[in-house]
């Protein structure tokens, strides 16, 4: 079954069911200087991290490596996040 994001869930489904990928959630249960490896089937999302400072970043494919061992992130800030998807959505 695909797993999705909030942002894409909302999109998708509306705001009746739980996003599969909770960003909120998983960044607030984060430990400093780590991260967890998601996927979103509908934006490609594939990590969410915190750093020492307990800032939360979100990581994104990049590039047309989609080899899942050598596959190349760009990290985004979670305001960031918020407004890809803003975006995303006015397409």
């Amino acid at each position: 079954m695909a797993d999705f994001c909030n942002k894409c869930s909302a999109h998708l489904f509306g705001t009746q069911l739980t996003a599969d990928i909770d960003v909120y959630r998983i960044s607030e249960e984060l430990q400093l200087d780590t991260y967890e490896v998601v996927l979103c089937e509908g934006c490609g999302l594939s990590a969410i991290g915190k750093d020492k400072a307990g800032q939360i970043y979100v990581a994104y494919p990049e590039g047309e490596n989609f080899d899942p061992v050598a596959q190349e992130v760009r990290w985004y800030t979670l305001d960031e996040y918020e407004e890809i998807n803003k975006q995303k959505s006015n397409i």
